[in-house]
């Protein structure tokens, strides 16, 4: 599945793919850290976690507003973004969260984001988003 899934994609395909997933989580990331949440820190690809929250709060909030985190703990959330999330999915998330923003506004970010990485790798440059 994995071998056909690459062959119709090809490697251009693939690494759009990749970079718009990694683009959205970066996206993310940066926007709660930037509201003083505490985000996991190091590499990462497409999941990272938020410490320091009322976990069921914000799963019952993002149940709500149609998304899914994950409950790590009672005060840590996993958060995963894929192929089939769009900007306006991640403005929902970040409403779970209490922090508001648009689609046009993450977009930006998000193209900041695909500019400045090479295919599978993390821009150091994303914590100052």
């Amino acid at each position: 599945m994995a071998a056909s899934y690459a062959i119709y994609h090809g490697p251009e395909g693939l690494k759009n793919i990749s970079g718009r997933i990694h683009a959205l989580a970066s996206t993310a990331r940066a926007k709660l850290a930037a509201q003083g949440l505490q985000v996991s820190e190091g590499a990462f690809f497409d999941t990272f976690t938020v410490h320091g929250v009322d976990a069921a709060g914000v799963q019952a909030k993002a149940a709500q507003l149609g998304v899914n985190v994950r409950v790590v703990s009672a005060d840590t959330v996993g958060i995963a973004c894929g192929e089939a999330h769009t900007t306006s999915d991640v403005v929902a998330l970040l409403g779970a969260f209490g922090v508001d923003s648009s689609e046009s506004e993450l977009e930006s970010l998000a193209e900041t984001v695909r500019s400045c990485c090479v295919f599978m790798c993390v821009c150091a440059s994303v914590e100052s988003l």
